[in-house]
């Protein structure tokens, strides 16, 4: 599943909230949860709808407007499945939910705190943790292990999460250590939740958190150290973006071998967010795609333009004036190579389209 953004025309994958090369921010869904399902007897859902300019729910063939509401009641049955329809400027999605088998609760993260010692302890103590995680030099000394985190964290090395649900009761955990390493500011990341909220997703999300979490933080490189018999953990790595390091090696549990593998995630904070739109942008002239190009164009000014990045305002603006001149916007045109000559771009093509245009703006 993904998402196409309408600014940049970026596909995004399905769990990532803003656009990834142009940070604009689509419509979505921070909250769905309901009463008991009693047969034949009218069941409250909730929701709570974020960015969104319109909120739409399609239940059993019908379509109903939904924008200014965030409750509900429908007769649920064994097959009652509820799509909410968002819009706004960025993009359109749906989020469809399968009422028997979707469970609460949507979940959120926030820092741990002294006074969760005893639930981390819990958390730590489940069979399926000691299977697939150890609390690494500190073997099977816990105390010692959940000081250390709250240090680490008060020294800004670690980014340690209690995932909760909407109502602040505690499921899991998920922890960033953070680590200088050949100029680079790397994450490694653990998680565990409850066996009760297994396979719902909360993983999924919380990890997706962590990651735009880090991201503000300055984080280059994200790391899970995933068991190839850990089958679960691996539909999250690559359903929140993942890439194993040793693919080859990824289905080595095949053969009845457990071998710890390196996920990444490599943020492309280095890949200049305006290289990646002009570029674009120049593709879409090139296919004729005007409006786009123009789109893009210009959505590129918005962003910094980088040390060695080739498309600086100048640049952008003649290639912004290309397009006009194609679409024989004449005086855009001429405003785009002025601009451009403005900002020093030193191009005797340039001169000689200005001349042009100004002789077709005096003859019109």
């Amino acid at each position: 599943m993904s998402w196409i953004c309408k600014l940049c025309e970026t596909v995004n994958t399905d769990d990532v909230i803003e656009c990834e090369v142009c940070d604009a921010v689509s419509p979505h869904l921070s909250r769905f949860d309901y009463d008991e399902i009693v047969p034949d007897v009218p069941t409250t859902i909730r929701w709570q709808a974020e960015d969104c300019d319109c909120v739409k729910l399609s239940y059993r063939g019908h379509v109903t407007d939904v924008t200014h509401l965030n409750a509900a009641r429908i007769l649920a049955k064994s097959d009652t499945v509820v799509t909410f329809i968002l819009k706004n400027e960025v993009t359109e999605r749906e989020y469809t939910y399968d009422v028997r088998e979707h469970k609460p609760p949507i979940t959120r993260l926030r820092f741990l705190r002294r006074e969760d010692r005893d639930f981390i302890k819990e958390l730590c103590s489940d069979e399926e943790f000691g299977k697939y995680f150890t609390l690494g030099k500190y073997g099977d000394d816990f105390n010692t292990f959940f000081e250390a985190t709250l240090d680490s964290f008060a020294k800004g090395m670690a980014f340690p999460y209690v995932i909760e649900t909407i109502d602040s009761e505690p499921v899991g955990m998920i922890t960033c250590q953070i680590e200088l390493k050949d100029g680079d500011t790397i994450g490694y990341i653990t998680y565990s939740v409850l066996p009760d909220y297994r396979n719902y997703g909360l993983a999924s999300e919380a990890l997706m958190n962590l990651r735009n979490e880090t991201k503000d933080a300055g984080v280059e490189i994200l790391y899970l150290a995933i068991s190839t018999t850990n089958k679960a953990s691996r539909r999250v790595a690559e359903k929140c973006g993942f890439k194993c390091k040793d693919p080859q090696l990824q289905f080595a549990d095949d053969t009845n071998s457990a071998i710890m593998l390196i996920w990444q995630y490599v943020f492309a904070e280095h890949i200049s967010k305006r290289e990646v739109m002009v570029k674009k942008g120049i593709e879409a002239f090139r296919k004729e795609e005007c409006d786009k190009a123009i789109r893009l164009l210009k959505n590129a000014l918005k962003f910094k333009c980088p040390k060695r990045c080739p498309y600086n305002d100048g640049a952008t603006y003649k290639y912004l004036a290309e397009v006009f001149a194609y679409q024989r916007m004449y005086k855009n045109a001429y405003e785009s190579y002025q601009k451009a000559k403005s900002l020093g771009v030193e191009d005797s093509k340039i001169d000689k389209e200005i001349k042009w245009l100004e002789s077709k703006m005096y003859s019109l």
